[in-house]
């Protein structure tokens, strides 16, 4: 029994990760039939690819290499991918709280202009109180005078 290459890492010992699929312990790879998936992006690329054609990361040792010489601070796919998602994700928290300013300053309006509407209304009673409470003193000033006045002329 031939023992299987890994076409990444070169390491003699593929085993059987799951139906079809087979696994490099030393590396990770995963080699489908005749075609090998990136690591870092699922993809399925041709067995004798040295990169992924999806995302460009390098699937054989020597592609590492050579590209890491090239671009030393080269990040994974996934990051760059994550950081383009990031700016995307801020501006839309940044909409959506604005949004919600927004709902909060017209709930805020409404509230004052109920206030107001409400104050309004509070003091018309009052004064309307104030008349009556004024006019009832008044006739009760009258009677009293009224009262003395037929007690001293008896």
């Amino acid at each position: 029994m031939t023992r299987l290459i890994c076409p990444a890492c070169t390491a003699p010992s593929l085993t059987l990760y799951t139906q079809g699929i087979l696994l490099c312990p030393y590396c990770g790879t995963r080699v489908i039939g005749e075609a090998e998936v990136c690591s870092v992006c699922g993809h399925e690329n041709p067995i004798a690819s040295e990169q992924c054609l999806n995302c460009g990361e390098p699937l054989t040792i020597t592609a590492r290499v050579v590209l890491r010489q090239g671009r030393a601070s080269r990040e994974p796919f996934f990051l760059s991918r994550a950081r383009g998602l990031a700016a995307r994700l801020k501006s839309q928290g940044d909409q959506a709280s604005e949004e919600r300013m927004d709902r909060f300053r017209e709930m805020d309006r409404q509230r004052q202009a109920r206030d107001a509407e409400n104050l309004a209304l509070q003091q018309a009673r009052d004064r309307r109180l104030l008349i009556a409470s004024a006019g009832a003193l008044g006739i009760l000033v009258v009677a009293i005078l009224i009262g003395l006045l037929a007690v001293v002329l008896r």
